[in-house]
């Protein structure tokens, strides 16, 4: 299975400096001009998907429906790409944090823990961790995995909190790892199915698991604009 993930465009809650969490926000006209770039980029490589699915919050949703101009596929609603839930934190600016809900700050690390990376599941602030945002990518890629076979090409919008633990699954790690996802970034995997890695053949003694990585958090669409 392919399976390309990308962030949304530019939202008005980003504009507006927002933690967006599940509170939902329109794509900013800077959103909308960067999922047409992707699109346009698509189109120039000749990409062909089999499968479009999208986070159910609008930013993604409308970046879904610009990209799926290029092919006659409908787009698949799947919750499990939806971003962090933030809990209380949700649609407060980011500057204002910890004057207007100060318990934040006994949680956080320092100002760049965007998603409090550290905070334990059934928190007071009602923040989804790491450890339930990680199990939730982990279930969502079984879905897909038995949902589409090696010859499919699927593309998923989602976001940049939750996309941090996709990539981690799809890599196969245990720990984690912090990355700046641009909006409209994209990550392109090429991946064997779980049942193909665990197949020996007759006569092999180890069976070499070969998956590919074609691009890593690129906005190459973005060069120039």
């Amino acid at each position: 299975m392919r399976i390309i993930f990308v962030r949304h465009g530019q939202s008005e809650g980003n504009l507006q400096g927002k933690i967006q969490g599940r509170e939902d926000y329109c794509l900013s006209p800077a959103g909308i001009f960067q999922a047409e770039k992707l699109k346009n980029y698509f189109s120039n490589q000749t990409l062909v998907i089999s499968h479009l699915y999208s986070s159910p919050l609008t930013r993604a949703f409308q970046t879904a429906k610009i990209l799926a101009e290029l092919w006659r596929v409908q787009i698949k609603i799947e919750p499990g790409l939806q971003e962090y839930d933030m809990g209380r934190l949700s649609g407060v600016e980011k500057e204002a944090l910890e004057k207007k809900i100060p318990e934040a700050k006994k949680y956080r690390v320092d100002s760049g823990d965007e998603y409090f990376d550290r905070i334990q599941p059934e928190n007071s602030l009602g923040i989804e961790s790491a450890s339930e945002a990680r199990k939730r990518a982990k279930n969502t890629m079984e879905f897909f995995f038995q949902k589409h076979n090696d010859a499919d090409v699927v593309l998923c919008v989602s976001h940049g909190g939750i996309m941090q633990r996709f990539v981690e699954v799809v890599l196969g790690t245990n720990r984690m790892w912090k990355t700046e996802i641009r909006n409209t970034a994209i990550f392109d995997f090429e991946l064997q199915t779980p049942l193909l890695e665990t197949k020996k053949p007759e006569g092999i003694t180890d069976n070499i698991v070969v998956n590919k990585i074609n691009l890593f958090n690129s906005d190459i669409h973005l060069l120039g604009s």
